[in-house]
């Protein structure tokens, strides 16, 4: 039975006495044996190869590997072939195409070779060569010679591409096949982008971003800007850098972006890769330092990382801090449960840790809200976050009762008390709160502004509640939503979050317990523009 591979197979299959190989064609009309098919009858080959500089030959990922590693005497002679028909470069290795990606302006100057061929138990027929062009057409050439397998094969070879295809490139740009347009192109240079983001104001997004180069292969200082259209989307227009630079205009549209439900620093985005073809499946990220991530999953999760240029987004230490208050996580993944009139009506939140000499900072998103219970939920949205130890507290669903011993831990007045981590105790004062509510506790822990949203303990180490407010007009009198009413919103979330029973922390003292618990005690701060 005929088997087909890739070309570079032979040198292997040669020294174990089989191998196969592709075929190319000739244009003259002498050989009735060669079969020639194309995609684009309009498209002259010989016009297509005076149009190219380069031959790029396409192996799959497994043969370029093995091509790489152990190079082949075999495709060197088919390269020689190829440099004989007036190509100035013929690429193979890895190097070598990289080193072709970055000195080629179009990628119209390169001709993609593909070659394959049916081996029998002797022979060597069916030859096949194709070339593809930039704009994905092809010329595919068949040959029926059968060749034997002996000591005069790679003579044989060569008579046989000669035959086939012996046309002699004179490189002319003119005949250079030219990448459509994308779908939209516009007038915007850089120069005008600048002075319209110095002029209005934009959005958050908005402006001009460099890549930063993560690769000593690819060492363009490639530019976009980031424009928001009438839909509220974002354009993403090229200005400069590409390494096939010939291809790309100043202002025309190399992808889009879209907003995904719920979080404000996720998007989909559609993108043109440098061929031009569109991959619909692509994800934006922004984190708080003015990087934006475009990640390609189907390219193996490559991801692209640009800095912003202009306009100098704020950072949120300088954006205006609205407010501040306690959080706790509830999972291991960044769930954070706080109090609901913390957050509301905040632009940005960022939530941060201080466990003794370990201090982070992340962006979040709020998830879901009671807004009768006075309870948030967070999730921490922040590709620099890498998760959290398991959680060491237990999560209390029984009713306190009146007398027990119980603490927060919490930030009170950053601005005077310092952003510290602060414990307070005292004892459940009622199962009832202000005006007899049921669903908090009364407590005689001592809050300030800043501790809203805290989590409340027992002495068993059990979260048993979340500090709501304090009464204004008596001593030490606070309430506390009780943990059930947690439960009520965990449910709700998009996906399942196993709240912990981990008892490690019943009968070990306090200092113990507030050494535990502190890694998962967060500082809300509420950030506007």
């Amino acid at each position: 039975m005929k088997r087909f591979f890739f070309f570079f197979l032979l040198l292997l299959l040669y020294l174990s006495g089989s191998y196969n190989i592709l075929c190319a064609n000739n244009t003259d009309g002498n050989n009735d044996r060669v079969t020639i098919e194309q995609s684009n009858k309009q498209l002259s080959f010989n016009d297509f190869l005076d149009g190219v500089r380069y031959a790029y030959v396409e192996l799959d990922p497994q043969d370029q590997e093995r091509i790489d590693r152990s190079g082949s005497i075999l495709f060197d002679h088919f390269a020689n072939y190829l440099i004989g028909l007036g190509f100035e470069a013929v690429a193979l290795t890895s190097t070598q195409k990289a080193e072709l990606r970055s000195k080629a302006g179009s990628l119209c100057d390169i001709a993609k070779v593909k070659i394959e061929v049916a081996i029998g138990k002797e022979t060597f027929s069916d030859h096949i060569m194709q070339f593809s062009t930039c704009q994905k057409d092809y010329f595919r050439f068949h040959c029926p010679d059968v060749l034997q397998n002996d000591v005069t094969l790679l003579n044989e070879l060569y008579g046989v591409w000669t035959s086939m295809c012996n046309y002699k490139i004179t490189y002319n740009k003119a005949k250079r096949l030219e990448l459509p347009v994308t779908s939209r192109s516009s007038d915007w240079t850089e120069k005008k982008l600048l002075k319209y983001f110095e002029q209005k104001k934009v959005a958050p997004l908005e402006g001009v971003y460099e890549k930063i180069l993560e690769s000593e292969v690819d060492k363009t200082k490639y530019k976009v800007a980031l424009k928001r259209d009438q839909n509220g989307n974002y354009d993403v227009i090229y200005l400069s850098g590409a390494r096939n630079y010939e291809d790309w205009g100043e202002g025309e549209l190399i992808g889009q972006v879209t907003g995904t439900s719920g979080s404000p620093s996720h998007y989909k985005a559609s993108w043109y890769l440098p061929d031009k073809s569109l991959e619909d499946e692509v994800y934006m990220s922004v984190d708080r330092h003015n990087m934006i991530y475009f990640a390609f999953p189907k390219a193996g999760n490559l991801r692209y990382k640009y800095f912003k240029l202009f306009p100098k987004k704020q950072t949120q230490s300088e954006q205006k801090l609205k407010a501040t208050g306690t959080g706790i996580a509830i999972s291991a993944d960044g769930y954070i449960v706080t109090s609901y009139h913390v957050i509301e009506g905040g632009d940005f939140l960022e939530v941060n840790i201080n466990e003794g000499d370990y201090t982070a900072s992340y962006n979040a998103r709020l998830v879901v809200k009671d807004v009768n219970n006075d309870l948030a939920v967070l999730k921490i949205d922040d590709i620099r976050f890498e998760g959290l130890p398991d959680i060491s507290y237990s999560f209390g669903t029984q009713a306190a009762q009146v007398g027990e011993n119980v603490f927060t831990l919490g930030y009170p007045l950053i601005t005077s008390m310092g952003s510290e981590l602060k414990l307070t105790d005292g004892l459940i004062s009622a199962q009832t709160g202000y005006k007899g509510d049921v669903s908090t506790y009364q407590v005689s822990v001592p809050v300030q502004p800043g501790n809203s949203g805290g989590p409340l303990f027992n002495r068993n180490g059990s979260l048993i509640g979340i500090i709501k407010a304090k009464h204004s007009k008596a001593e030490n009198v606070t309430y506390a939503v009780k943990s059930r009413n947690i439960l009520n919103l965990i449910e709700l979330l998009p996906e399942s979050v196993l709240l912990s029973n981990n008892q490690q922390l019943v009968n070990q003292p306090l200092t113990s317990q507030v050494k535990a618990l502190r890694r998962y005690v967060f500082l809300i701060k509420v950030l506007e523009q």
